[in-house]
């Protein structure tokens, strides 16, 4: 039998955890708690555009400088949407998926992108959900044990 060392039999143990967290994790994504921000990107691509205006400021100001760069902003905002309302279903939908994030939420282009190569154009919120927990859970265990071997390399 190969010479078992303590840092050997830690890291076995580690890598098992992390295999079956995984296991575990894609098993019960449909029956995972889903909060509010789980819900924000299904229905900021899918709600598109109506969630994207919902998001422009309205708030008025009393200074004339920020009031007027509010405007520019706004209208710049707006036509950019009605622009990608009207030229956009021609995109493939991880590309359209990619525009409308960042407009409808806090959200960056590369989030948009990912959840579009994750969807389609008429996913249920359901499907949707259980792919990208699927997503997660294969990418958080390699993470955390980047992580851990990181840790295990400086501690040392």
């Amino acid at each position: 039998m190969a010479n078992l060392t303590y840092d050997r039999v830690v890291k076995i143990i580690f890598l098992v955890m992390v295999f079956f967290s995984f296991i575990f994790h894609a098993k019960n994504r449909n029956d995972h708690f889903q909060e509010m921000d789980s819900f924000l990107p299904y229905s900021a691509i899918y709600g598109f555009p109506e969630m994207a205006r919902s998001q422009l400021p309205i708030h008025e100001s009393s200074n004339v400088r920020k009031e007027f760069g509010r405007k520019i902003f706004v209208y710049l905002r707006g036509t950019y949407i009605g622009y990608l309302e009207k030229y956009g279903a021609g995109l493939p939908h991880c590309l359209r998926s990619a525009f409308i994030l960042p407009f409808s939420s806090t959200y960056s282009f590369g989030h948009g992108l990912v959840y579009g190569f994750l969807s389609t154009s008429d996913m249920s919120y359901d499907k949707f959900m259980s792919r990208n927990i699927f997503f997660n859970a294969f990418f958080i265990p390699p993470n955390g044990s980047y992580c851990f071997f990181c840790c295990r390399f400086f501690g040392s």
